[in-house]
């Protein structure tokens, strides 16, 4: 299994991929966000995307 940073890399570079750049500027504040307030998994992923969709419209 990954270490944290090498799926943080992952990430990043699947971002790049599907052309996601918030989640690329944002992915490690939601990260610590999501642990220090001991977020659902969907709540870390409801809230990365949402800065995508909103930087869109």
């Amino acid at each position: 299994m990954k270490n944290r940073k090498d799926l943080i890399k992952d990430i990043i570079e699947y971002s790049k991929e599907l052309r996601l750049p918030q989640v690329r500027k944002y992915i490690k504040d939601n990260i610590e966000d999501a642990i220090k307030n001991n977020l659902s998994y969907e709540q870390f992923l409801c809230s990365l995307l949402q800065k995508e969709y909103d930087s869109r419209i």
